[in-house]
C-alpha cells in the first residue's frame, strides 16, 4: 500500500476490533484507504493484501472483499468465493478458489486478469505480470513479458512425419523456445494419449525407432524446464503398415491388334503402372515403357515391384507383330505352246506370319508373243504384296500338229537352224512336194 499498512491482527484490538489499516495520509484521499477500513475496524479476515492505491482480504467464509481505488475495478469486480488464497498485485489481484481454479480482475492491461485454465495451488500478483504454481508443480506467468518475467513457451516441432511398419521412423527433436527467456535443463514427456508402438521419446526430447503396427495415433508431449515452466502440443501421426503388394498395369497401343489373326501390323507401344496407395514401391525389375517396332512371331515384356505389402508380377499377353509384306518370285514352265494349258506360280513367302493365300492370273497361249499377267499374296497378318510376270508363247512343229515327213521336213525348216542355201533347199522341197501347205506356222 502507497503510504500505508494493513494487517489482520494477532489478538482482539480495542472496541472488538480485528483488523487495522494505517497511513500517513487521511481516509477518502484516493491512496486506498476509505472511512469503513481506516485505523482499527472489524471484518472476519483471514488475510490482508495491499496493492497500489486498494487493498483486499480473504475473509473467513473464503469471500474477498476490496476497498481503496477503483478505477480499473479493483474493488467493484471482485468474484464471487469462495476462495482459498489470493494476492494483490499493483492495480490487479487473482485468487485461487477452493476448486483450485483462477479467477483475476482488475487493470486488464497486458493481458495480467486473463487467468489461465487449470487447477493451481499458489498465486503471486506483480506489477504487470502474475505467476501462479499448477496442482502438479509446474509454473506459469502471464502478462507482461518485456524483461523475460512471464515466459510464454513454444514447443516444437508443429508436427510429425507419418511412417510406416517395419520401416525405420524419420523421428523428431524437440524443444522449448522463448524470445525473452532461456529454458533451462527442458526434459520431455508424453502427457496424454500414447505414442505408436515401437516409437519412443526420451527425456531429452528424441523421437526414435521403428513402429510396430499400422494405425493412427493422438499424443500429447509435454516440456517442463529446470524452473516449472511447460508448454505442450498435441500430435497426430499415421503409421501404414502395408498388407497388399503394388498393383502393376500395363496398356498397349493400339489396344488391340490392329491386323488380322491377332497379329499387330504397326509398332506397339507398352506403358506400365505400378503403384502401391500404402507403402513406397522398391525391387522394379522390367516395367519398360518401350515401343516395340521390330517383327516378332510372339513375345512378351515383364514387370515385377515389391513394397512392404509383398511382391508382384505381371507378363503381358503375347504380342505378334509383322508389319512387312510377303515376297513374290513368280515362275511358269517352260515352253510355253501355243494353245497348250498352264498355271503360273506366285513363289510367295513371309518369314513371320505366313502366307494366308498367293496367286497369280490366267495363262494365255491363245496367241504367240510377249505378254504379262500379275501375282498377289497376302500374309497371316494381312500385309499384301502384288508383283508382274512376263512370259512369251511360243510353239512347235509337234504342237502344230505336223506327222510324218511334214514334220521331219517343218523340223528342217523352222526348229534346226539352218540359213542360207541349206535352208532355201528344204523350202523349195516343201513348196514342190506340199504346194500351199505353210511348212512353218510360227507367227500364224
Amino acid at each position: 500500500l502507497y503510504q500505508g499498512l494493513c494487517g489482520v491482527l494477532s489478538k482482539e484490538a480495542p472496541n472488538g476490533t480485528d483488523s487495522y489499516c494505517g497511513s500517513t495520509v487521511p481516509p477518502g484521499n484516493g491512496y486506498g484507504f476509505d472511512d469503513a477500513h481506516a485505523d482499527y475496524f472489524t471484518g472476519g479476515y483471514q488475510r490482508i493484501e495491499s496493492g497500489l492505491n486498494h487493498q483486499c482480504g480473504l475473509k473467513l467464509d473464503g469471500s474477498i472483499e476490496c476497498w481503496g481505488n477503483n478505477d480499473h475495478g479493483q474493488t467493484d469486480d471482485v468474484p464471487s468465493g469462495p476462495f482459498r488464497t489470493f494476492s494483490v498485485g499493483w492495480n490487479h489481484a487473482c485468487a485461487i478458489r477452493a476448486n483450485g481454479q483462477l479467477a483475476c480482475w482488475g487493470h486488464p492491461e497486458n493481458g495480467k486478469t486473463v487467468a489461465p485454465a487449470g487447477t493451481f495451488v499458489q498465486v503471486a500478483a506483480g506489477n504487470t505480470f502474475t505467476c501462479a504454481i499448477r496442482s502438479n508443480g509446474t509454473r506459469v506467468c502471464w502478462g507482461s513479458n518485456n524483461h523475460g518475467q512471464a515466459p510464454q513457451l513454444a514447443l516444437s516441432p508443429s508436427s510429425i512425419a507419418g511412417g510406416q511398419v517395419n520401416t525405420a521412423h524419420v523421428g523428431a527433436t524437440f524443444s522449448l523456445t522463448e524470445d525473452d527467456y532461456l529454458p533451462e535443463s527442458p526434459a520431455y514427456a508424453v502427457v496424454a494419449g500414447s505414442l505408436p508402438p515401437g516409437l519412443s521419446l526420451s527425456a531429452a526430447g528424441v523421437l526414435s525407432g521403428t513402429p510396430t503396427a499400422g494405425g493412427t495415433f493422438t499424443f500429447t508431449v509435454e516440456g517442463e524446464d529446470a524452473n516449472g515452466f511447460t508448454a505442450s502440443r498435441g500430435y497426430t501421426v499415421t503409421i501404414i503398415a502395408d498388407s497388399t503388394p503394388p498393383v502393376i498395369g500395363y496398356t498397349l497401343t493400339p489396344a488391340a491388334p490392329d491386323g488380322s489373326n491377332g497379329w499387330y501390323v504397326s509398332d506397339i507401344g507398352i506403358d506400365w503402372t505400378v503403384s502401391d496407395a500404402e507403402s513406397s514401391v522398391s525391387g522394379i525389375i522390367g516395367c519398360v515403357d518401350e515401343a516395340l517396332n521390330t517383327d516378332t512371331p510372339g513375345t512378351t515384356r515383364s514387370c515385377t515391384a515389391s513394397s512392404l505389402g509383398g511382391s508382384a508380377s505381371l507378363t503381358t499377353e503375347v504380342l505378334k507383330r509383322d508389319a512387312t509384306a510377303p515376297t513374290l518370285a513368280p515362275t511358269t514352265p517352260s515352253p510355253l505352246l501355243r494353245g497348250q494349258s498352264y498355271v503360273a506360280s506366285p513363289n510367295a513367302s513371309d518369314a513371320t506370319s505366313g502366307i494366308a493365300s498367293s496367286s497369280c492370273g490366267a495363262l494365255d497361249t491363245s496367241t504367240l508373243g510377249e505378254k504379262s499377267l500379275a501375282c498377289n499374296a497376302r500374309d497371316n497378318a494381312g500385309n499384301t504384296n502384288e508383283a508382274e510376270l512376263a512370259y512369251t508363247v511360243t510353239t512347235t512343229c509337234v504342237n502344230d500338229g505336223y506327222k510324218n515327213t511334214q514334220l521331219n521336213w517343218c523340223k528342217q525348216i523352222c526348229e534346226s537352224g539352218l540359213t542360207g542355201k541349206a535352208l532355201d533347199t528344204w523350202i523349195h522341197r516343201w513348196v514342190a512336194q506340199f504346194h500351199d501347205l505353210p511348212y512353218c506356222r510360227v507367227g500364224l
